[in-house]
């Protein structure tokens, strides 16, 4: 097994572990406890947070994707690359604030018309320092070979503290506006983890500052230019949405989209650690023209991923009648959303490392048009289809996006490389996935918990026989899998 399948498996577990809290928390504990006014509170300020941390970047993260491969050098301590991204990451967050608070300031943003959104809103400068500072230095560590270490710190390490921090507030040992200040605090978590783990290591490596043979300061420039708005269009394309739910229809129902994103959502959690890793192979790969080990990449992304996440989309809407009765029915408006926002995913599985491969390569502007474009029409969907069905529309709009993004990505990879990943192997997949699911669709017991097992275990044993008899994966078997635990050992 490669080192793209052990850290993207390996990534992957974390996650799952960090996701089974996750759903302790968002799919449990917060539609308990907290109202729809408080989830949508808290979800918009971190997606508000989200957006300008990735302006906050300047765009640097896309240079240290496709350039870092020149400048690493130990000797020359990569050529002062962490005193280059430190600084222009610095200077983003004071720009990102100062931008902020004048949009807001003269009632250019959504808190405009909420009180309680405006009395919490300076708590995204903080947000913004955390999260953006966390993104440069977790890319630097991916670089250098370890992308697991960022992913069990943001998908593990920060959701147990969250978990903590409701446990306070639910047995009433901190107010909710004590939770709020931990629930943001939790965001400070994965970047004290990974500052410990690069100084551990002897990984800051604060050079002279000096540019490698093969870049130029235009280049970078160049590069970062393009990252800032694909960068900016990608975090919009996931986080608008529940603003615009609010902005349109009120935090209530941005509550009521937060918890059911969530579950739709999960269809994408395998491809965060493939991406993570498999973008500084394909960059060295770039570096060496090495098309086979690219192709390669490519193939096995589309494959594997589109097991997992197909696998994971018919698990959640074949239980889905199973989650409101624990929730609370308050949610049921929010019931397709979870499979619009699940199949949306889906469409990210089905294109494995496109995006990745174009990023990294020679023609990185293709992915900027690209992204730039989806946030455009992420935008004009949920403006034209929120009005017209609420929180559904939103889901629509972000189903709609994806999807014809995704085709670009796919067309743009084939036109300009030639690679297309497909064979029939895909098609078995999809007839596993069918088939496993009208297995159990007819299962019906009254019980709730007897009725998510009674289903999920025969579809799960199906659906894993037939991907095993059609051979679908060379990388997903018992022996790869027996050689991944020892590898935890």
């Amino acid at each position: 097994m490669g080192q793209i399948q052990k850290q993207s498996i390996k990534g992957t577990v974390y996650t799952y572990i960090g996701i089974a809290i996750g759903f302790l928390t968002s799919g449990l504990l917060f539609p308990r406890f907290f109202t729809t006014d408080q989830i949508g509170l808290v979800n918009v300020i971190v997606s508000y947070a989200v957006i300008s941390a990735q302006f906050a970047t300047l765009g640097f993260n896309g240079v240290t994707n496709r350039l870092f491969p020149f400048f690493r050098n130990v000797e020359k301590k990569h050529y002062g690359f962490l005193n280059i991204g430190t600084t222009i990451t610095a200077i983003g967050v004071i720009l990102a604030i100062i931008t902020l608070v004048i949009l807001n300031n003269t009632g250019n943003l959504s808190t405009s018309k909420s009180e309680v959104l405006s009395e919490y809103f300076p708590a995204v400068f903080f947000l913004i320092a955390v999260i953006a500072f966390f993104n440069l230095f977790d890319n630097y560590s991916r670089v250098m070979y370890n992308a697991v270490i960022g992913t069990m710190l943001k998908e593990f390490a920060q959701r147990v503290f969250i978990l903590i921090a409701i446990s306070l507030f639910i047995f009433s040992v901190v107010s909710f506006n004590g939770f709020f200040y931990l629930y943001l605090l939790a965001y400070s978590v994965p970047l004290i983890g990974i500052l410990f783990y690069l100084q551990k290591k002897g990984l800051f490596l604060f050079g002279k500052i000096s540019i490698p043979e093969g870049v130029t300061v235009k280049e970078m420039v160049s590069v970062s230019a393009f990252a800032i708005f694909s960068g900016l269009a990608g975090v919009l394309t996931v986080n608008i949405d529940r603003i615009m739910v609010q902005n349109y229809t009120g935090l209530s129902n941005a509550g009521i989209y937060t918890i059911m994103f969530f579950f739709g959502s999960m269809v994408a959690i395998p491809a965060r650690s493939l991406l993570k890793i498999s973008s500084t192979y394909l960059a060295d790969a770039w570096k060496e023209n090495d098309i086979k080990t690219i192709k390669d990449i490519y193939r096995k992304s589309v494959i594997n991923q589109t097991i997992i996440g197909l696998f994971i989309l018919i698990v959640i809407w074949v239980n889905i009648d199973n989650i409101f009765p624990i929730i609370g029915d308050k949610y049921l408006p929010g019931k397709y959303v979870v499979l619009l926002i699940g199949i949306a995913y889906l469409t990210d599985m089905l294109i494995g490392t496109a995006a990745a491969i174009i990023a990294t390569s020679q023609e990185y502007k293709k992915i900027t048009y690209i992204i730039i474009f989806q946030g455009i029409l992420v935008v004009i969907t949920n403006i034209v289809f929120i009005k017209m069905y609420g929180l559904i529309g939103a889901a629509i709009g972000s189903l709609i996006s994806k999807s014809i993004s995704n085709l670009l990505k796919i067309a743009t990879v084939k036109w300009k490389f030639g690679i297309l990943p497909y064979d029939f192997k895909i098609i078995t997949v999809i007839v596993a996935g069918i088939i496993s699911y009208l297995s159990v669709y007819f299962v019906d017991i009254q019980n709730i918990w007897l009725n998510l097992l009674v289903k999920t275990v025969p579809l799960t044993i199906i659906y894993g026989l037939l991907i095993s008899l059609f051979k679908a994966s060379d990388e997903l078997n018992f022996k790869n899998i027996k050689n991944l635990i020892s590898s935890f050992k």
